[in-house]
């Protein structure tokens, strides 16, 4: 196995993380939102607020994930 490979695989794992941290808590805000869309009978406020709610909380963790990798020590 090459080096380069090697550090692909290494990468993987945070790449995988970076997509959880944007997928999940998008998915659970549209649900959310949906489900308080129906509920309130306000169409597509509360899922928008969700959308939005939830591309600042996973830039943010990305972001501290990213800081946390970078430190140097």
């Amino acid at each position: 196995m090459s080096v380069r490979s090697k550090e692909n695989l290494a990468l993987s794992p945070i790449f995988m993380e970076i997509g959880w941290r944007i997928s999940l808590p998008l998915v659970g805000m549209v649900i959310v939102g949906n489900w308080l869309d129906k509920k309130l009978q306000t169409e597509p406020i509360f899922i928008f607020i969700g959308i939005f709610l939830s591309l600042f909380t996973s830039s943010y963790s990305i972001f501290r994930m990213i800081k946390k990798y970078t430190r140097e020590d």
